[in-house]
């Protein structure tokens, strides 16, 4: 079954109730007034495509599709990054 965009819609897939800060960059700094997401540890689950199993390529943003460049893990930080391309 292939992913809608509400699989990949990042508003749709992270709630805001964790502990872990969730971040979005894009050319190293944070994305565009993208506000942080606070997340559990096990949300990363939602950064694999069921699919495949694999991590996902790109996500929506506000319904703009960007491809995913890297994603970063912290923990002694509880932070995780996407890094988004251009």
């Amino acid at each position: 079954m292939k992913p809608t965009h509400e699989d990949n819609e990042y508003h749709l897939i992270f709630q805001d109730d964790g502990p872990y800060t969730l971040e979005v960059f894009q050319h190293g700094r944070p994305f565009g007034g993208l506000p942080t997401k606070g997340v559990h540890a096990a949300d990363i689950m939602r950064l694999i495509d069921p699919a495949t199993g694999k991590f996902k390529k790109a996500l929506y943003f506000d319904d703009h599709l960007f491809k995913i460049e890297s994603y970063s893990i912290h923990p002694k930080l509880m932070e995780i990054r996407i890094h988004i391309a251009p």
